[in-house]
């Protein structure tokens, strides 16, 4: 992996304080750089384990709770769904699903830097939120691609300096009735 020289530096430095620190050091006063692993999932354990995920904005927006819904109970889906995914059936469709966007995109000029995210992005959404309808999945990668379209414009704006591109403000609505 090849890295700046700067990035060397700050490597290097925090695996000699890593070795000479016991894996587990104070960065900065509100930065803890924990390179252990059982004390990370110790600490991982502690920082989750009474997490309540708030209401959903629909919720919210009525000035209405809905049901407690803990942070371990999504973990453990999500956990057994990674585990299902990542077998080699589960890989063998996520690199078929790639390789079809890619041809997609064959014999054309394309921005390679947008196309990655596209392919890369939209082929695991069917990992993200599986059982949509072909509906449902345009809208969300359609949503998708507006936020990543705002977030690539304004990182490449404020790196460079440059004016940004007109942005995408996402908006949803429904028709009463």
């Amino acid at each position: 992996m090849a890295v700046s020289p700067g990035e060397e530096d700050v490597l290097r430095d925090l695996r000699a304080r890593s070795y000479a620190e016991g894996g587990i050091f104070w960065v900065s006063d509100d930065e803890l750089a924990v390179f252990d692993p059982d004390v990370a999932q110790q600490i991982n354990t502690a920082n989750f384990s009474d997490l309540v995920l708030p209401d959903k904005l629909g919720d919210l927006v009525r000035g209405r709770t809905g049901k407690p819904f803990h942070w371990q109970e999504v973990r453990a889906v999500w956990i057994a769904q990674m585990r299902r995914l990542s077998d080699a059936e589960g890989l063998a469709q996520l690199a078929a699903r790639m390789s079809s966007l890619l041809d997609e995109r064959l014999d054309r000029p394309l921005d390679l830097v947008w196309a990655a995210q596209e392919v890369s992005a939209q082929a695991l959404v069917p990992v993200v939120v599986a059982g949509l309808s072909a509906d449902d999945t345009v809208r969300v990668l359609r949503d998708q691609t507006q936020k990543i379209r705002h977030l690539l414009v304004t990182v490449f704006s404020e790196r460079s300096g440059a004016d940004p591109a007109p942005r995408f403000f996402p908006l949803a609505w429904r028709k009463r009735g």
